[in-house]
C-alpha cells in the first residue's frame, strides 16, 4: 500500500508533539478548606497552565465542584486552584464561578497574560443573530510581549510563516485584529505587517475596539502537478466507500446555504491545525505519489488555512456541545463550539474526530456522539466520522476493548455516513501509530499524521467524485 510522503525536514518537528492534557478526567473535587474557595458555575471549563485563554489545558472542572483558591493574578481575573489531578498550572478565569471567602487574603502569584477578562463582542442584533463590533477605524494600541518568546506570523494562524521573533518586554503596535479578537495585526518594525496571538502579551486597551483587518487568513502553498490525473488503484480499506445517500447529502449542501468547497473539523489535540490542515496549507504534503489529490486541495483551499473553533486539546463529545466553552466573540449566546463552527464556516462537510477525551466517560459517548451526527444532518452537513488510534477507555477506565471505535463504526452504519477507520490504518504502525509517552499513549506519531492527512484527502476526493 502507498503511504503519504512528508518532507524530511518536517518529520523531526512533528515527532516531538506538544503534550496537551486530555482534560477529561471526571474526578471528585478537592475538598475545599481555608479562607477562600471557588465553585464552578459554568457547565465545564479547563484549568490552564498559565493565566491566559491561550494557556495549555491541564485539567477539566465541572459545574458545582468546589476548590480551594491558592493564588490569584494581580487583578484577580484569574485564580489558581488546588486541583490535585491537574498536570501543570491550575488557572481558571474568575468569571467561570463564584468565590466564597475573602479573596483579598489570597496571595498574588501571577500576572494576567491578557488584558483583563476575555474580550466580549459588542452585540448587534441582526436578523436574529449576533455579530461582533467592527471596531474603530484607524485606532492603534500598544502591545507588550509577556511571553518568554514568540513568533510574528504572516497570517492569523499557527501554520503560517514566521516573520520575526519577539521576546519579553518587546513592544509593538496593534493596528487591527481578526474577527474573533484572538489575533492582532501588528507593526513590529519589519518590512510588512504581521500577526500575533493575543495570549502572548498585554494590550493597552480593549481588543474589540481595534478594527477588523481584511487580510485575515492565508493561502495554500502552490502545487505544480499534471492536470486531469486519477487514482492508480483502489483506496486503502480504511477510506470509506461513498454511498448514494452520502453523495446526495453533500450535493444538497448548496441548496441548504452551505459551502460545497468548505469542510469543518471538530476534535481534540490530535486534530489541531498544525497537525492536520496546516500540513497541507504550508506545503508540507508531497504530491508525488498522489498527484490526483491536488485539485481536491485547491477546491477546499479555505478549509486548510482555518483554525477551527471546535478543536482543542482535551475536547470530548460532551464539551464540544457545551456553550460555556464557545468563544464569545464569534459565537452566539447559547451556541456550542460545534454549532458555532458549522454556522461560521457554512461547511458542507465536517470531520468528527473525537473519542480520546471520552475515556473516563465512555458510557455516555454514544449519547453525545449521536447528537453530533444528528445535528450535522439536520442542517444539511455530511459528517465524516473517524475512529481513533488509542485505547484509553480500556487501558485507564476498564471499558471493553475497542468500545469507542466500535460505537463509531456502528453509528456510521446506522446513519449511513462515512467512517474513516483510523484505528485500522494505524494497526501496522509502530506502537499503533502513537508516540511513546510516559503512561498511556494517545498522541499520534509523525507516520500516523501522514495517514491522517492522506485519508482525509482521499475521502474528500471520493465524496466530490461520487456518481
Amino acid at each position: 500500500m502507498s503511504r503519504m510522503v512528508l518532507r524530511p525536514w518536517w518529520w523531526g518537528g512533528v515527532i516531538v508533539l506538544v503534550l496537551l492534557g486530555l482534560g477529561a478526567r471526571v474526578v471528585p473535587a478537592t475538598q475545599a478548606a481555608g479562607p477562600a474557595t471557588f465553585t464552578v458555575s459554568v457547565a465545564s471549563a479547563y484549568l490552564r497552565a498559565a493565566p491566559s485563554a491561550s494557556g495549555a489545558p491541564t485539567f477539566s472542572v465541572f459545574q458545582g465542584q468546589t476548590y480551594l483558591i491558592t493564588g490569584r493574578t494581580d487583578d484577580s481575573s484569574w485564580l489558581a486552584l488546588d486541583a490535585a489531578g491537574a498536570s501543570g498550572g491550575t488557572w481558571i478565569r474568575a468569571s467561570y464561578g463564584t468565590v466564597t471567602g475573602p479573596l483579598t487574603a489570597v496571595p498574588v502569584v501571577g500576572v494576567a497574560l491578557s488584558a483583563g477578562p476575555a474580550p466580549q463582542a459588542t452585540a448587534v442584533v441582526s436578523g436574529g443573530g449576533v455579530r461582533a463590533n467592527p471596531g474603530t477605524a484607524g485606532l492603534t494600541l500598544k502591545f507588550t510581549i509577556t511571553a518568554k518568546s514568540t513568533y510574528v506570523r504572516s497570517a492569523a494562524n499557527f501554520s503560517s510563516q514566521h516573520l520575526a521573533s519577539l521576546f519579553t518586554g518587546n513592544v509593538v503596535t496593534a493596528v487591527g485584529r481578526d474577527s474573533t479578537g484572538g489575533w492582532l495585526r501588528v507593526n513590529y518594525g519589519g518590512p510588512s505587517l504581521g500577526w500575533l496571538t493575543l495570549g502572548v502579551g498585554k494590550l493597552a486597551g480593549e481588543v474589540m475596539s481595534l478594527p477588523v483587518d481584511g487580510s485575515v487568513g492565508g493561502q495554500v502553498a502552490a502545487v505544480n502537478v499534471p492536470p486531469n490525473t486519477a487514482p492508480t488503484g483502489p483506496f486503502p480499506a480504511w477510506v470509506p466507500t461513498i454511498t448514494a445517500h452520502m453523495a446526495q447529502v453533500y450535493r444538497a449542501a448548496a441548496g441548504n446555504q452551505r459551502d460545497p468547497n468548505m469542510f469543518a473539523v471538530v476534535g481534540d489535540c490530535n486534530s489541531e491545525s498544525w497537525l492536520f490542515q496546516g500540513v497541507v496549507a504550508v506545503g508540507n504534503w508531497d504530491y508525488v505519489q498522489h498527484p490526483y489529490l491536488a485539485p481536491t486541495v485547491r477546491q477546499f483551499g479555505n478549509a486548510w488555512v482555518r483554525d477551527s473553533l471546535a478543536v482543542n486539546g482535551g475536547y470530548s463529545t460532551q464539551s464540544v456541545l457545551d456553550p460555556g466553552l464557545a468563544p464569545p466573540t464569534q459565537c452566539q449566546i447559547g451556541e456550542s463550539p460545534f454549532a458555532c463552527e458549522l454556522r461560521v464556516t457554512k461547511a458542507s462537510l465536517v470531520f468528527i474526530e473525537l473519542g480520546t477525551g471520552d475515556h473516563f466517560a465512555y458510557e455516555h459517548f454514544e449519547y453525545y456522539y449521536r447528537q453530533l451526527i444528528q445535528y450535522s444532518l439536520s442542517i444539511g452537513v455530511l459528517p465524516i466520522l473517524r475512529t481513533k488510534a488509542d485505547a484509553l477507555e480500556w487501558e485507564e477506565a476498564g471499558a471493553p476493548q475497542n468500545f469507542i471505535n466500535d460505537k463509531i463504526r456502528a453509528l456510521g452504519a446506522e446513519y449511513d455516513v462515512p467512517v474513516i477507520d483510523f484505528d485500522l490504518a494505524t494497526r501496522t504502525m509502530a506502537n499503533h501509530g502513537l508516540t511513546d509517552e510516559a503512561g498511556h499513549d494517545f498522541h499520534i506519531s509523525a507516520e500516523a499524521i501522514g495517514v491522517h492527512v492522506e485519508s482525509s484527502l482521499q475521502t474528500l476526493y471520493a465524496i466530490t467524485h461520487a456518481p
